[in-house]
């Protein structure tokens, strides 16, 4: 039996003792994780790491974790490592790191753990087996007396038999004992023994063979049991000669039906002959493979992708999707900067995000309109450009003209004012026309009939009588042009003869006024005074010579024709 102590009493107890120790043990694991970040990423601020961040780093700190001379922790150290994170990280950044979120560092610690506890570095040092000498000499010892009628002589029996028919060092082990740590089962020959209800992995026991004189019974007097095991580990049966499947962890099996008491790296069953499926690897198949190439199952140990990774992901195990910008396999290829929204696109397939910008087609936007088609998702068509060219893949402008019959920026016109042809160039011929007709803007082929005297196709054609009546009509043109131009020489002598006209009758008149008033102030001299031919010398050329006669008029006359 064991003392009856209440549950309560002893957490009080333990928490009063732990409360400084609690403190030290979450600035030291604080501590150590900051170097460990420093030392991988440059940065030691965990709390800023998002949950998907912060369990890849814990991760990976789990398993490099060492002492300072480098060898491993010992598994309580680790335990008091995550312990001191853990609330660090719940109470100053309310994240519990035992949450779905943290599986895989999960997975990592509990692989750790057992793999310490596997090589020796459990809580407590592994001690050398005891002697059957040696335990008799125990037991028969005279200073040594344990009287189970009372109550400490009992506890003292249990506590000596704990500590070495079990095997079991220091207060580690014990501390949380109560009467279901134990059970009594019966193995496949009839015989009885006494186990511990804890993990395998919590024996502490070593591997190797045990030196001479030394047994691998142990005899509990009080249950009177024994535990049996083969003297060579990898080995079961009863007379321990059949050989563990080989994929045991550390080679152990059950001695009585060869089943491992737990799997090698990426295999898993009873005697782990199966390898992970299911996209799983690791111990005990718990970790998930990545996105491998074809949906292909990763290395049953590793997670590595044999054949590579699928598109959009990358990394050793293919578990790390491509950033923003990048897509297809191993991440290579860039998003198109012609997507609707720039580089950024389906990781996997490069498809843009917001479709493809203004002039560009295809899953990746990398290929400009074509085919006759312009603008958004090349829905538009393009006009008649000439010798039927593309025409611009965003606006559809036609850069090198425009076909026969067509105008226009976008060759989208047809020709108009009655012409036809390229660049409307042509002028329709003499075209019978119903209102709002013209020509054929390409051939310049009349609708229907052509005007009187004209013929073929365009009606650009005169007939023989049309010629016959143009060539008459010329002549009579050509007449009355000479005609015409007589009339006008005619009348500009007319006009020259009367302009003379209307000189000489105002050289005249210049004339007889100044006579008039030469004998108005009676100063008339003779002719030999005076000679009217000097008078009017200047004012009248030999037209005027007439009017020399005034000098012969005498006195008498000249007063008459006053």
């Amino acid at each position: 039996m064991f003392a009856n102590v209440e549950e309560s009493h002893i957490a009080k107890l333990l928490d009063e003792k732990d409360s400084v120790s609690t403190k030290r043990t979450i600035n030291r694991s604080v501590s150590l994780f900051r170097t460990f970040l420093i030392a991988k990423r440059g940065s030691g601020d965990f709390e800023g790491l998002s949950k998907q961040e912060l369990n890849e780093n814990l991760r990976l700190f789990y398993v490099s974790i060492r002492t300072k001379s480098g060898t491993n922790l010992k598994v309580s150290s680790l335990n008091s490592i995550k312990y001191g994170l853990s609330k660090y990280l719940k109470d100053n950044c309310k994240i519990d790191i035992h949450g779905s979120e943290f599986h895989e560092s999960k997975v990592v610690f509990k692989a750790a753990i057992t793999d310490m506890k596997k090589k020796g570095f459990g809580s407590v040092d592994h001690k050398q087996a005891i002697s059957t000498e040696d335990l008799n000499k125990l037991f028969n010892s005279e200073t040594i007396v344990f009287n189970v009628n009372t109550p400490c002589g009992l506890q003292s029996k249990v506590w000596f038999d704990l500590m070495f028919y079990l095997c079991r060092r220091g207060r580690e082990n014990l501390r949380k004992m109560t009467k279901e740590t134990f059970g009594i089962e019966t193995d496949a020959i009839g015989r009885e023994y006494v186990f511990q209800a804890i993990d395998e992995a919590d024996k502490n026991h070593g591997t190797a063979p045990l030196p001479n004189g030394y047994s691998p019974f142990a005899h509990n007097e009080l249950c009177e049991v024994e535990v049996y095991g083969c003297q060579n580990s990898g080995y079961y049966g009863e007379d321990c000669s059949l050989q563990c499947p080989p994929n045991c962890q550390e080679g152990y099996c059950s001695i009585v039906d060869g089943t491992c008491l737990g799997c090698r790296v990426g295999y898993r069953g009873p005697n782990c002959d199966d390898q992970c499926s299911n996209k799983t690897f690791g111990l005990e198949c718990q970790q998930i493979c990545g996105n491998c190439k074809n949906s292909e199952p990763c290395h049953h140990v590793n997670g590595s992708c044999s054949k590579g990774c699928a598109n959009g992901s990358y990394g050793a195990r293919c578990e790390i999707a491509c950033p923003d910008g990048r897509y297809g396999y191993n991440c290579q290829e860039k998003c198109s900067a012609t997507c609707g929204v720039p580089y950024r696109c389906d990781r996997m397939t490069g498809q843009c995000e917001g479709g493809c910008q203004i002039g560009w087609k295809g899953q990746t936007c990398d290929t400009q309109c074509s085919e006759g088609k312009f603008g958004l998702d090349c829905n538009l068509p393009c006009g008649h450009c000439l010798n039927n060219v593309d025409c611009h893949y965003i606006d559809g402008t036609c850069l090198n003209g425009c076909d026969s019959g067509y105008q226009g920026r976008f060759c989208k016109e047809v020709c108009n004012n009655n012409t036809y042809g390229p660049r409307c160039s042509f002028t329709c011929g003499n075209c019978l026309y119903l209102y709002g007709e013209q020509c054929h803007h390409v051939t310049g082929q009349c609708p229907r009939e052509c005007n009187r005297g004209f013929q073929g196709d365009r009606c650009d054609q005169a007939t023989d009588s049309i010629s016959a009546e143009s060539t008459s009509n010329n002549q009579l043109l050509t007449i009355l042009y000479v005609c015409i131009t007589l009339l006008i020489l005619s009348g500009f002598l007319n006009v020259i003869l009367v302009i003379k006209q209307l000189r000489n009758s105002a050289c005249k008149e210049q004339k007889s006024q100044e006579n008039l008033e030469t004998h108005a102030d009676g100063t008339c001299k003779s002719s030999e005074q005076v000679k009217p031919s000097n008078i009017y010398i200047n004012e009248c050329d030999e037209n005027c010579a007439e009017y020399q006669e005034l000098e012969n008029i005498s006195q008498t006359q000249y007063n008459q024709l006053q």
